[in-house]
């Protein structure tokens, strides 16, 4: 295997799949339930693309431990909507439908160029994921900054 090979966790097709494609990135797809039939330490870095699906990557146990034995070779990995990574864990999947999502980075912050603080974002219709807390319980934004409830 090439040296700069990137090994792809997915489900299916995505838009980073299609990107990788068309810029002629060397990778190597593999399916979540096939990630034990594979040398992990073969590949440069990962990338976990639970996006192209409405339910996140979830791995089994033997799967799992593949990968969290790649995260602490200090490899780099890039994860997104995979419900569980590292010390990360996460809730079920919720719809954003009714939600709205505030810019929070300080203005120009982020690589957003000129976007304000606060300003609101429409992602029309996904879903997301909420991480847990240290308490078990799913992290609440800080919605205290765009609150019309005074302290």
């Amino acid at each position: 295997m090439r040296e700069k090979t990137i090994g792809i966790i997915a489900n299916g097709e995505s838009d980073f799949l299609k990107i990788l494609r068309r810029a002629s990135v060397s990778f190597q797809w593999i399916a979540p339930e096939d990630v034990g039939q594979y040398a992990l330490d073969d590949y440069s870095s990962l990338m976990i693309l639970g996006g192209g699906q409405e339910q996140p990557i979830v791995f089994g146990p033997r799967e799992r431990v593949k990968v969290e034995a790649f995260i602490r070779s200090g490899k780099r990995v890039f994860s997104e909507y995979c419900q569980s990574i590292g010390d990360i864990y996460c809730g079920s999947p919720e719809s954003t439908r009714f939600e709205k999502l505030a810019f929070c980075a300080e203005e120009g912050g982020a690589g957003f160029g000129s976007l304000p603080r606060g300003d609101l974002l429409d992602d029309q219709c996904n879903a997301r994921i909420k991480p847990y807390d240290f308490t078990g319980q799913p992290k609440k934004s800080d919605s205290s900054l765009y609150s019309d409830e005074s302290s």
